[in-house]
């Protein structure tokens, strides 16, 4: 996949370099104040969740860094036709990160990451807060699990 940028034409490829960046740019971070390495998975669960807004930050990643958001903008205006074409880009991007070896890693290290933190919260006690964290990793987990 393909996007412009005034004359310049951007090759979407999942490749180490996108993954690093993704990583870099999109983790969460722990309370330790460490990144959980964790920003490929995101953006996948952000696609898979309808999020459009991650189409600007998988633009980003493959744009020169000097672009303005502006410009991103209307790449993904341009992208999706103006949003006509919003369910084919979001399809077309899920298949291109899951035939990506370096982000079909990532994503799959993600959902065993949130299957031993389900494990581990099902172990502590049982109070409403445990109750909704429970529901809500239960809830990406089956989500991610769907769409691999």
């Amino acid at each position: 996949m393909e996007f412009k940028i005034g004359a310049k034409t951007y090759e979407i490829k999942f490749s180490y370099n996108a993954l690093f960046k993704a990583n870099k740019e999109y983790s969460e971070v722990s309370d330790k104040g460490e990144s959980m390495n964790n920003g490929a998975a995101n953006l996948f669960t952000r696609l898979i969740s309808n999020d459009d807004t991650v189409l600007f930050d998988i633009l980003k990643i493959f744009a020169d860094k000097k672009t303005s958001d502006e410009k991103l903008i209307d790449a993904v205006d341009d992208l999706t036709k103006d949003g006509d074409d919003i369910e084919a880009v979001h399809a077309d991007l899920v298949a291109e990160l899951k035939e990506s070896g370096f982000f079909l890693r990532a994503i799959k290290a993600y959902e065993k990451t949130l299957n031993n933190g389900l494990e581990m919260l099902k172990g502590k006690e049982q109070t409403e807060d445990t109750e909704n964290s429970i529901m809500v990793v239960q809830q990406q987990l089956t989500l991610l699990q769907e769409n691999l």
